[in-house]
């Protein structure tokens, strides 16, 4: 009698500590909140971080297939993720949190793979950011039919290409916190 009694209590225990356990975990994620766009700076292509998804920032080109821009935060903040919100046909997107203290090197890069026109993609992060670097692959202009251009002049061959545009990228840090200066923190 005494093992049919522990094991009708394990029986309701243990649901009951699976549901307490779930409850506390709900507590401990903490929503998202989209940093204000006056605490990103993009120089090369200000419309991207311009809090305004009407409008279209292009990237620079990084010479060779690729193309990319800089953002940076006005002071190391936690970043929960970022969202990307493509203007154009994207090839190869990839989201790079770069250190300053180890000379612009990327201490982290996720590869969000390719974007239609007008896609979102999200991109997790998690982790305090000073600056963020977004590469892409430079697409082939359609108009052009795929042409091979040859340069009498310079005798080279070119294949036009157009640049892909974003039309914002919004980051989105945890409750008030946040924005921390790193340089006093650490």
């Amino acid at each position: 009698m005494k093992r049919i009694l522990t094991f009708m209590f394990l029986l309701m225990a243990i649901p009951a500590l699976m549901l307490a356990l779930s409850g506390c975990a709900a507590l401990l994620q903490a929503s998202a909140v989209e940093l204000d766009s006056s605490h990103l700076s993009c120089p090369a292509s200000p419309l991207m971080v311009d809090g305004n998804l009407e409008t279209v920032g292009a990237y620079t080109s990084l010479g060779g297939r690729g193309a990319g821009v800089f953002i940076k935060l006005d002071k190391s903040t936690y970043i929960k993720y970022i969202e990307i919100y493509a203007g154009s046909k994207t090839n190869d997107l990839r989201v790079s949190i770069v250190s300053k203290k180890r000379h612009f090197t990327s201490v982290m890069e996720r590869r969000l793979g390719n974007l239609g026109s007008g896609e979102m993609r999200r991109c997790n992060i998690g982790k305090e950011v000073s600056y963020v670097k977004l590469t892409a692959h430079w697409v082939l202009d359609g108009s052009s039919g795929r042409q091979i251009v040859l340069d009498i002049a310079t005798n080279t061959k070119t294949t036009p290409v157009k640049g892909a545009t974003v039309r914002e990228v919004k980051f989105y840090t945890v409750g008030d916190a946040a924005i921390v200066e790193s340089d006093q923190a650490r």
